[in-house]
């Protein structure tokens, strides 16, 4: 019997691989933002939704604003082409949330 294959939704995959272009976005900011039960496609539709303060937080939410259509498309790109490998090489993508 086959395992069950079970990888990230390409969407939530896209997002975070759009935020992750943006400077001083790392893992410290997906984590505060998965324990403030934030999802990253939604943050990038409505970036006064990060739960960040003051001049970092300003700037997370200028800078996740300023993605164009064609920043998220290729995220969305890159998640897909990442789960094609993945399955391919029977691997796994491991992402907070």
């Amino acid at each position: 019997m086959k395992a069950q294959e079970n990888y990230p939704n390409i969407n939530h995959l896209g997002a975070i691989y759009t935020l992750g272009r943006i400077k001083s976005f790392g893992p410290m900011k997906f984590r505060a933002m998965h324990d403030a039960d934030i999802d990253p496609q939604t943050v990038i539709e409505n970036p006064a939704l990060l739960p960040f303060s003051g001049v970092t937080g300003q700037k997370l939410r200028r800078a996740v604003a300023s993605l164009s259509i064609a920043d998220v498309n290729e995220g969305r790109s890159l998640a897909i082409d990442q789960v094609e490998r993945a399955k391919k090489n029977s691997a796994s993508i491991l992402a907070y949330g």
